[in-house]
């Protein structure tokens, strides 16, 4: 931050990036917050708040689709070999990393094998059942390269048009 606000290049740093403590007290609604802004910041506001309006209104649709059903069971794993608390899960969440510092990282398979072998007898496992998902798509709000990349395509389609 210090090389950044040295060379003159203004920051915006959306709260709750911090520690585990701030994003686990990180809202949807911050996340729109950081919208509006941002689209301030660019001199978009229109955009930001068109996206901020079809996120909203993703979420009603999800909010709908599954009020009323039982909620299913999942362990969350980042791979190794246990031993975890976790009873009979459902389904298992993989953290995938294509790389971490440079590093090759296991697959989501390898990882979905070890959670399985740690919950055998459970009904993920017995179906196999997981979702691999990118450790950047994990975080709260916006605050990752993707997420980023993909609300600057947004508001300023122009700029990614080559």
């Amino acid at each position: 931050m210090e090389e950044l606000d040295a060379a003159g290049s203004p920051v915006y740093i959306l709260g709750g990036w911090c520690s585990p403590e701030e994003v686990l007290e990180f809202t949807i609604e911050d996340t729109f917050t950081g919208l509006g802004n941002f689209g301030k910041i660019f001199g978009v506001p229109d955009r930001a708040e068109r996206l901020i309006t079809e996120l909203r209104g993703r979420l009603a649709d999800v909010k709908q689709r599954v009020e009323g059903r039982t909620p299913v069971g999942a362990l969350a794993a980042d791979g190794g070999k246990g031993p975890v608390s976790a009873a009979r899960p459902e389904a298992v969440l993989i953290s995938d990393y294509a790389t971490l510092r440079g590093e090759d990282m296991p697959s989501s398979q390898a990882k979905a094998a070890d959670a399985f072998a740690i919950a055998r007898n459970s009904p993920a496992a017995e179906r196999e059942r997981y979702l691999a998902l990118p450790v950047a798509a994990q975080h709260p709000g916006y605050r990752n390269i993707l997420a980023i990349t993909d609300i600057a395509r947004f508001l300023h389609p122009d700029a990614f048009a080559r």
